[in-house]
């Protein structure tokens, strides 16, 4: 090993592997090993790492910090401290004798940084010895000249038979082949079954891609739940069982390399990639949350989608800077571009444009890799992919339907033909559960039954559960009044549109009409209804008296994205989440008591961290939410408005924090489980360590961070949203000759 200066670079965080102390660090997986462990780190934590290492023994300030790691995106100091934190904890420097804080001015790396000597081809390097030729003496073998004669003869007549041979069986093809021609015969017919699976498929899933097959048919990988916890399992075809893909834990959105060879996926806020034999999982690099789809491409490239609401982007599959790829066009309407696929010849890309309300108004389009021309190739489907067959499949309305495509004028050729498959698809994002293999194996989730929707039960603390009512929709974010008597829920249709239900009654009445109106959340005299509405652009924040009298009133602009969650217990200020391009996820707050002219949105958690999901206790002191620090959401409270404090709730994870009304306990989700902590805060704040309530199969929100259920007053039971019959998905079905079967029964397409 050797000491080196930083500005020789091997990883996409600018250095070399090197040691600190009893530490391994390795930039470019963002790992620290030390004594045998590793520990994975948050990217912008190790960014931090390097640039004291960069000056190591030098004071470096907390402004050349924050610029250095966090740029023009203005983050406070407290991130900064939270990081060194951190690192302390990774690092075992609980004496701070690697890290020295200089009071009021930054930080100085006072342990020596010993860089690792280079590695060829990325492995360790190898003490070799001079390596001598192996000499091996044979005797030669005498043979005589009459076994040498009779061998000769042999040969020949071997050669003789094997040519006689040759001869008989073309004169029998022949005449098998002059046989058939005259016969009509008969196509193999397509062939359908089932594999059913151990594992659970998640419902709150169908807004993401969570199926992927290998290119050659033989390998299936998909997301499935396992003790609470997503993982990837794969499949291969000529196996009786799935086996859990290592490492693979809490992964989403998986997809192959074109060798099939990889397996990429979303975890822990990044891109990562497992080889299909095994080993640890490594990663490729880019800030995302949302797998909204992702394509490995011929050139060694990926292209993704990063989170909801922004444009594909696309990073080396090796690792690296990722770039951003396509742009929302926000005169068309985009909301979201979608469930990429690089087409043969690596020079374009397809994709689904999402405007935001239903996905069967959806475009799919094309934009070259090259130039950046875009080009909208049709509306009304989602989820489109190309075929050898010279189509497209694509869903809409649970259905997979082809239409003939031209790959080289990139041009529809007529018009789209259903088939016989009902596939499961998102009505929020257009996700299609399925997936094709180059030699036509097809593999996908099938569609629940026709308007199954959903159904809103009542469930006790010991899991038993009671439907509402008999209706079973799409529900969306059911939000109850402060006495529980009235219900305020969405319900898609031709729009997704907010309805109010008098609990113990019989009708749903109407309170929006059209648009995308979604997350209603009652003021706290139940008097209104504040929602986030797309009647005007991006969704922003509207009210409306909750007996449907009168006209929506706008209460926020702005071209981020917004949702509500909490009032102060004066009814005077709301608090709401929104999504901006650069700091992410971030808590807001309106003083709705102020003339309209004079109200002005204040950030309250604007940290560069994605936080969302707020939720005040009933008493105003304490503010919950779910945030993204480390690459895993979590539970916190920190004080209100004050914020001069913070406890993490949670431990393994969790989102959707709701109190009880009496304030003595917080509700949140993890996986299938909902989960209660106990509350003391008569003197200062304490939390208990958090207990199981109940798991079940029930809705989860993943796209726009909003509560799915909602907390009865008395705290003894809640509304949550399932299947009916509350049905778990662990089937797939499988369609072989499929290509046949579109050649066959698809219009040819038109010149």
């Amino acid at each position: 090993m050797s000491i080196r200066p930083l500005n020789e670079t091997n990883g996409s965080n600018g250095t070399k592997d090197f040691r600190l102390a009893e530490c391994l660090v390795q930039p470019q997986l963002n790992r620290v090993t030390r004594n045998g462990e590793t520990t994975q780190i948050e990217p912008k934590m190790m960014r931090v790492l390097v640039c004291l290492a960069e000056r190591a023994e030098q004071v470096v300030t907390r402004e050349e910090l924050l610029e250095k790691v966090w740029g023009d995106v203005y983050v406070s100091e407290q991130v900064l401290s939270r990081s060194i934190s951190e690192l302390r904890k990774v690092l075992a420097d609980d004496a701070k004798t690697i890290i020295e804080t200089i009071p009021k001015t930054g930080y100085r790396l006072i342990a020596p940084v010993v860089y690792e000597a280079p590695k060829p081809n990325g492995h360790a390097p190898a003490e070799t010895a001079p390596v001598q030729p192996a000499i091996e003496t044979v005797p030669p073998k005498v043979e005589s000249p009459t076994s040498k004669t009779f061998s000769f003869d042999r040969r020949i007549w071997l050669a003789g038979l094997l040519l006689a041979g040759l001869l008989l069986v073309g004169l029998v093809m022949f005449a098998a082949w002059r046989w058939f021609e005259s016969k009509p015969v008969a196509s193999l017919p397509v062939m359908r079954a089932s594999l059913n699976l151990a594992e659970t498929i998640p419902s709150e899933l169908d807004v993401f891609q969570s199926l992927a097959i290998s290119p050659d048919g033989r390998r299936l990988a998909y997301v499935a739940r396992r003790e609470g916890r997503y993982q990837i399992f794969l499949r291969a075809l000529d196996q009786s069982e799935s086996i859990p893909v290592p490492g693979t834990e809490d992964g989403t959105g998986p997809f192959f390399s074109p060798d099939g060879e990889w397996i990429g996926f979303y975890g822990d806020g990044t891109l990562k990639k497992v080889a299909v034999g095994g080993g640890v999982p490594l990663i490729i690099g880019g800030d995302v949350s949302d797998p909204g789809g992702a394509s490995w491409s011929e050139d060694g490239s990926i292209i993704y989608v990063r989170r909801f609401f922004e444009g594909l982007s696309r990073i080396p599959a090796s690792g690296g800077r990722p770039e951003r790829l396509t742009t929302l066009n926000t005169e068309r309407g985009d909301r979201s571009h979608f469930w990429p696929e690089v087409l043969p010849g690596g020079e374009t890309v397809l994709f689904t444009i999402w405007l935001g309300g239903n996905p069967n108004d959806s475009l799919i389009a094309s934009q070259s890799l090259k130039t950046g021309e875009q080009k909208i190739l049709l509306k009304g489907a989602s989820h489109a992919r190309y075929l050898p067959t010279g189509h497209l499949a694509l869903a809409r309305g649970g259905v997979l339907r082809v239409v003939p495509f031209d790959l080289q004028r990139l041009t529809v050729t007529g018009q789209m033909v259903k088939t016989t498959e009902f596939v499961a698809m998102s009505q929020i994002s257009g996700a299609a559960h399925f997936v094709c293999s180059r030699n036509g194996l097809l593999v996908y989730i099938p569609a629940p039954p026709a308007n199954a929707g959903l159904e809103m039960v009542r469930v006790d603390r010991q899991g038993q559960a009671q439907p509402l009512f008999r209706k079973a929709e799409n529900f969306w974010t059911p939000r109850l009044s402060a006495d529980g008597k009235r219900l305020a829920v969405g319900i898609p249709d031709n729009a997704l549109d907010l309805w109010v239900y008098e609990i113990g009654g019989d009708a749903f009445k109407r309170l929006t009409f059209g648009h995308l109106n979604l997350a209603p959340l009652w003021t706290p005299d139940a008097r209104r209804i504040v929602f986030s509405s797309d009647q005007n652009g991006a969704l922003n924040l509207y009210w409306k008296a909750a007996d449907g009298s009168g006209e929506v009133e706008r209460l926020t602009q702005s071209r981020n994205l917004q949702f509500p969650h909490a009032w102060t217990p004066d009814g005077r200020t709301l608090i709401y989440a929104e999504i901006d391009a650069e700091t992410r996820w971030d808590v807001w707050t309106l003083d709705v008591s102020q003339p309209v002219e004079s109200r002005q949105p204040r950030p309250l958690l604007k940290t560069g961290l994605d936080e969302a999901q707020p939720a005040l206790s009933p008493d105003g002191r304490w503010l919950a939410y779910a945030a993204k620090e480390f690459g895993k959401w979590q539970i916190y409270v920190q004080p209100y408005p004050e914020l001069d404090g913070k406890w993490q709730i949670s431990t393994e994870g969790g989102f959707e924090p709701l109190w009880s009304q009496s304030g003595k306990e917080l509700f949140f989700r993890f996986g299938d489980r909902l989960m209660a902590v106990e509350i003391e805060a008569v003197a200062g704040f304490k939390a208990s360590k958090p207990q199981v309530v109940f798991t079940g199969d029930y809705k989860l929100e993943s796209v726009s961070m909003l509560p799915t259920y909602a907390v009865a007053p008395d705290g003894k039971s809640f509304l949550m949203l399932r299947k009916p019959g509350q049905s778990s998905q662990t089937k797939l079905n499988l369609v072989l000759g499929w290509f046949d079967d579109i050649k066959r029964n698809v219009a040819k397409p038109t010149p």
